[in-house]
């Protein structure tokens, strides 16, 4: 019988994503078999992971989001979603959440976003709990800095640019809200990416 190696990566996430929960059931882990380039970019993320834990600073967030969006990507890649019709809360998080990255940069608030979504912002409010344990600025703020982080991977585009696009007043609000989630300035953060 041939040995072959196997490299092991482990992720232990306090949360993920409704959707994954859903196709998870209450199986506590899912097997898929990964391609070349798959298995290549998950011992990158292990690789990036294992830094942190070595030594902790504020981009840690931003690495484990990052994993666990993309080992989310691949579960729900891999398992087809089922083929009944979305929970009626369910449907109105996705629209709420389509609708306001859609409109981000014009900064709307709860009772817009709710409104869209044609439920009360207290009933949004719940439903974001319930799903995300988090709430809805919680997660419309994830959502900002995740489109921020995209468009400043492009050097070219200034801070103000990236400001008006996710619904920031300013560049220096951006710079300020940045700084605060993360610990240190988007230019920092272009400097070390």
């Amino acid at each position: 019988m041939k040995n072959n190696a196997a490299n092991v990566a482990v992720f232990h996430f306090p949360n993920v994503p409704e959707p994954l929960r859903e196709r998870l059931g209450k199986r506590a882990f899912l097997e898929i078999p990964l391609n070349a380039e798959q298995c290549a970019r998950l011992d990158l993320l292990a690789k990036k992971a294992l830094s942190y834990s070595d030594m902790p600073a504020s981009g840690m967030l931003l690495c484990h989001e990052q994993i666990l969006l993309e080992l989310s990507l691949i579960a729900l890649e891999f398992e087809p979603a089922p083929q009944k019709a979305p929970k009626p809360s369910l449907k109105a998080i996705e629209i709420g959440l389509r609708w306001f990255s859609e409109n981000m940069r014009h900064n709307p608030g709860l009772n817009q976003v709710a409104r869209t979504s044609g439920v009360s912002s207290a009933h949004l409010r719940r439903l974001f709990q319930r799903t995300f344990q988090a709430s809805p600025k919680q997660i419309f703020d994830q959502l900002r800095f995740q489109r921020a982080t995209q468009l400043m991977s492009n050097p070219s585009i200034k801070l103000e640019a990236v400001s008006e696009q996710c619904g920031f007043g300013s560049a220096s609000a951006f710079s300020r809200a940045f700084r605060n989630k993360f610990g240190y300035s988007p230019n920092t953060w272009r400097v070390r990416v």
